[in-house]
Protein backbone atom coordinates (compact mmCIF):
# COMPACT_ATOMS: atom_id res chain seq x y z
CA UNK A 1 0.00 0.00 0.00
CA UNK A 2 1.29 3.45 -0.85
CA UNK A 3 1.42 5.78 2.11
CA UNK A 4 2.78 9.14 3.03
CA UNK A 5 2.12 12.67 1.96
CA UNK A 6 1.37 13.06 -1.70
CA UNK A 7 1.29 16.42 -3.47
CA UNK A 8 -2.41 16.25 -4.27
CA UNK A 9 -3.60 14.78 -0.97
CA UNK A 10 -6.63 16.69 0.06
CA UNK A 11 -6.94 16.93 3.79
CA UNK A 12 -10.42 17.30 5.25
CA UNK A 13 -11.12 20.88 6.22
CA UNK A 14 -11.61 21.40 9.93
CA UNK A 15 -15.14 22.02 11.05
CA UNK A 16 -16.60 21.31 7.61
CA UNK A 17 -17.87 17.83 6.87
CA UNK A 18 -18.44 17.89 3.14
CA UNK A 19 -19.47 15.01 0.90
CA UNK A 20 -15.93 14.83 -0.45
CA UNK A 21 -14.37 14.87 3.04
CA UNK A 22 -16.65 12.02 4.13
CA UNK A 23 -15.79 10.05 0.99
CA UNK A 24 -12.07 10.60 1.56
CA UNK A 25 -12.44 9.24 5.11
CA UNK A 26 -14.59 6.30 4.00
CA UNK A 27 -12.34 5.06 1.17
CA UNK A 28 -10.08 2.79 3.29
CA UNK A 29 -13.13 1.24 4.95
CA UNK A 30 -15.24 0.69 1.85
CA UNK A 31 -12.38 -0.96 -0.04
CA UNK A 32 -11.89 -3.43 2.81
CA UNK A 33 -14.21 -6.42 2.51
CA UNK A 34 -13.87 -7.20 6.22
CA UNK A 35 -14.76 -3.66 7.34
CA UNK A 36 -17.66 -3.25 4.87
CA UNK A 37 -18.70 -6.87 4.14
CA UNK A 38 -22.11 -6.06 2.68
CA UNK A 39 -21.05 -2.97 0.74
CA UNK A 40 -23.40 -0.67 2.66
CA UNK A 41 -20.80 2.05 3.17
CA UNK A 42 -19.59 1.63 -0.42
CA UNK A 43 -23.09 2.24 -1.81
CA UNK A 44 -23.94 5.10 0.60
CA UNK A 45 -20.69 6.88 -0.21
CA UNK A 46 -21.14 6.33 -3.95
CA UNK A 47 -24.68 7.73 -3.81
CA UNK A 48 -23.64 10.86 -1.93
CA UNK A 49 -20.70 11.44 -4.25
CA UNK A 50 -22.72 10.73 -7.42
CA UNK A 51 -25.36 13.24 -6.34
CA UNK A 52 -22.68 15.81 -5.48
CA UNK A 53 -21.01 15.40 -8.88
CA UNK A 54 -24.32 15.72 -10.75
CA UNK A 55 -25.79 18.64 -8.81
CA UNK A 56 -22.88 20.63 -7.40
CA UNK A 57 -19.92 20.23 -9.72
CA UNK A 58 -22.03 19.66 -12.85
CA UNK A 59 -19.70 16.92 -14.04
CA UNK A 60 -20.98 15.62 -17.37
CA UNK A 61 -21.97 12.04 -18.06
CA UNK A 62 -19.41 11.80 -20.84
CA UNK A 63 -16.60 12.91 -18.48
CA UNK A 64 -17.41 10.37 -15.80
CA UNK A 65 -18.13 7.52 -18.26
CA UNK A 66 -14.80 8.11 -20.05
CA UNK A 67 -12.94 7.71 -16.77
CA UNK A 68 -14.99 4.67 -15.83
CA UNK A 69 -14.35 2.96 -19.16
CA UNK A 70 -10.61 3.45 -18.60
CA UNK A 71 -10.92 1.75 -15.21
CA UNK A 72 -12.86 -1.15 -16.73
CA UNK A 73 -10.17 -1.62 -19.40
CA UNK A 74 -7.40 -1.69 -16.81
CA UNK A 75 -6.28 -5.31 -16.51
CA UNK A 76 -5.25 -5.43 -12.87
CA UNK A 77 -2.94 -8.28 -11.92
CA UNK A 78 -0.92 -8.51 -8.75
CA UNK A 79 2.39 -8.42 -10.65
CA UNK A 80 1.63 -5.26 -12.69
CA UNK A 81 -1.20 -3.70 -10.69
CA UNK A 82 0.80 -0.95 -9.00
CA UNK A 83 2.22 0.20 -12.33
CA UNK A 84 -1.22 0.37 -13.94
CA UNK A 85 -2.68 2.08 -10.88
CA UNK A 86 -0.03 4.80 -11.06
CA UNK A 87 -0.75 5.36 -14.75
CA UNK A 88 -4.45 5.71 -13.94
CA UNK A 89 -3.62 8.24 -11.21
CA UNK A 90 -1.64 10.28 -13.75
CA UNK A 91 -4.51 10.15 -16.23
CA UNK A 92 -6.96 11.32 -13.56
CA UNK A 93 -4.66 14.21 -12.68
CA UNK A 94 -4.47 15.23 -16.34
CA UNK A 95 -8.25 15.16 -16.79
CA UNK A 96 -8.78 17.03 -13.52
CA UNK A 97 -6.33 19.68 -14.76
CA UNK A 98 -8.31 20.08 -17.98
CA UNK A 99 -11.74 20.26 -16.33
CA UNK A 100 -10.75 21.72 -12.95
CA UNK A 101 -13.92 22.35 -10.96
CA UNK A 102 -15.99 19.62 -12.59
CA UNK A 103 -13.57 16.73 -12.04
CA UNK A 104 -11.45 17.75 -9.04
CA UNK A 105 -13.65 16.24 -6.34
CA UNK A 106 -13.91 12.90 -8.12
CA UNK A 107 -10.18 12.91 -8.82
CA UNK A 108 -9.40 13.48 -5.14
CA UNK A 109 -11.56 10.56 -4.01
CA UNK A 110 -10.46 8.18 -6.76
CA UNK A 111 -6.79 9.05 -6.25
CA UNK A 112 -7.11 8.21 -2.55
CA UNK A 113 -8.82 4.93 -3.47
CA UNK A 114 -6.21 4.01 -6.09
CA UNK A 115 -3.40 4.54 -3.58
CA UNK A 116 -5.26 2.38 -1.08
CA UNK A 117 -5.43 -0.61 -3.48
CA UNK A 118 -1.72 -1.45 -3.45
CA UNK A 119 -1.39 -4.90 -5.02
CA UNK A 120 -4.74 -6.25 -3.79
CA UNK A 121 -6.95 -7.59 -6.59
CA UNK A 122 -9.85 -7.73 -4.12
CA UNK A 123 -9.50 -4.04 -3.28
CA UNK A 124 -9.24 -3.25 -6.98
CA UNK A 125 -12.52 -5.06 -7.64
CA UNK A 126 -14.21 -3.15 -4.82
CA UNK A 127 -12.78 0.08 -6.27
CA UNK A 128 -14.28 -0.78 -9.69
CA UNK A 129 -17.63 -1.55 -8.01
CA UNK A 130 -17.45 1.75 -6.11
CA UNK A 131 -16.77 3.70 -9.29
CA UNK A 132 -19.59 1.89 -11.12
CA UNK A 133 -21.97 2.85 -8.31
CA UNK A 134 -20.82 6.50 -8.50
CA UNK A 135 -21.58 6.51 -12.25
CA UNK A 136 -25.03 5.02 -11.64
CA UNK A 137 -25.96 7.55 -8.95
CA UNK A 138 -24.53 10.40 -11.01
CA UNK A 139 -27.00 9.46 -13.74
CA UNK A 140 -29.85 9.01 -11.23
CA UNK A 141 -29.35 12.51 -9.89
CA UNK A 142 -29.41 14.14 -13.29
CA UNK A 143 -25.86 13.99 -14.63
CA UNK A 144 -25.99 15.92 -17.90
CA UNK A 145 -24.56 14.94 -21.26
CA UNK A 146 -21.55 17.01 -22.20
Amino acid sequence: MLTGNWPNDRKPRRGKETVVNKALKNVPLLLDKEKDPHGKLLVETAEALGEHLAKKTKMTTSQIRKLYSDVKRLKFKKENGSYRINLMRAKLAYIAGRHKDQVRDLQDVLDRALREIGTSEEKYQRFADFFEAIVAYHKKYGGQEG
